[in-house]
């Protein structure tokens, strides 16, 4: 007769061992698409704790995809002349060992991967042979994920009938069903209303606790960032700014925004409070509007209002936030690189 003893302390140590390294690591990577000529990536580096969550923060055409593509095996890296980039995930070396990181790599993309004309167990059960599951494992496991994504009534329900949150839920219910050690999700909201991006969080979040998932995002937006235990800030293509989101906004100010009447008024307020304050001029975001980054944020407002009442349509100070981070550091407006 045999037991399920608990495991011994050589057993315990060896678990905590594994879960103390890093479980990806990034070192040096770069990528060029030579047809275009376009270096997407720079000398990229990263450490991803085991366990941790990780978002890859940039707008549209910062290298967030590439990465993605590059980590979840889709694409080699091309790297530069005389530099080989060092890249392992679960201790597997990306450039020999990329089938024995798919077993382990659960991936949602942008766009859809469900097929419509099928059911979402279907789907499931598809996702499951690919992976080598079969017989009562897979009749076990596709009902648990769904549960866990909050589908169980949808199951037999054609994913084309679903609603884009109901469907980003499925594609993440896919995503776990073969119990990987690393998710990596690119712009995984697209599309989604807010309640549904609430809820596919909710679902992840849960399932993060559960399995001590490690998690890693690429998305352009920051509220979704903030959820992150550690941000990636990438701008084209090269790493700009990393830390947890506290540490990444404790590093900036507050922020003043200042709108006028008249554009010559604005630009007499901006210059003053910079030599005034100390302050620095943020990227515009709004005509007519001057954004600055100073220490004394309240001392500042006031004087705004005592010296320039009458000329001034709008002033908010508010604290910073991770797009001002993306903008001090590049000094460019997030939406527009």
């Amino acid at each position: 007769m045999t037991t399920n003893a608990a495991p011994s302390r050589v057993d315990q140590a060896g678990q905590a061992a594994v879960r103390a390294e890093p479980a990806v690591v990034i070192d040096g990577l770069s990528h060029r698409y030579p047809k275009a000529d376009v270096l997407a990536l720079d000398d990229v580096n990263l450490r991803m704790a085991s366990g941790s969550f990780t978002a890859v923060l940039g707008p549209n055409g910062s290298g967030k995809s590439t990465l993605f593509r590059i980590l979840t095996t889709a694409v080699r890296a091309t790297g530069k002349p005389g530099v080989v980039p060092r890249v392992t995930i679960l201790g597997h070396d990306l450039r020999v060992g990329a089938h024995a990181i798919r077993q382990r790599l659960g991936v949602v993309f942008q766009s859809p991967s469900l097929d419509s004309e099928l059911s979402v167990v279907e789907n499931l059960r598809l996702q499951g042979r690919v992976y080598g599951m079969s017989g009562s494992e897979l009749r076990r496991r596709i009902p648990e994920r769904l549960e866990a994504v909050g589908l169980s009534d949808r199951a037999h329900d054609r994913v084309g009938t679903l609603s884009g949150g109901l469907a980003r839920r499925a594609e993440l219910a896919k995503a776990l069903l073969h119990d990987p050690r690393i998710l990596i999700l690119d712009e995984p909201s697209t599309g989604v209303d807010p309640t549904a991006r609430r809820q596919f969080w909710q679902s992840l979040e849960a399932e993060r606790r559960r399995s001590g998932l490690t998690v890693l995002m690429t998305t352009h937006l920051t509220d979704e960032a903030e959820a992150a235990d550690n941000v990636v800030v990438l701008s084209r293509g090269r790493v700009v700014a990393e830390g947890s989101p506290a540490a990444l906004k404790a590093d900036s100010r507050a922020v003043l925004a200042v709108a006028t009447r008249d554009a010559d008024a604005l630009l007499v307020i901006a210059e003053d409070l910079v030599e005034r304050f100390g302050g620095d001029r943020l990227p515009e975001r709004v005509f007519g509007e001057a954004r600055i980054e100073l220490a004394e944020g309240a001392a500042a407002l006031r004087w705004v209002l005592d010296e320039h009442g009458g000329a001034v349509r709008s002033v908010t100070l508010s604290e910073p936030t991770l797009e001002d981070v993306f903008e001090r550091t590049t000094g460019t407006i997030f939406t527009q690189v």
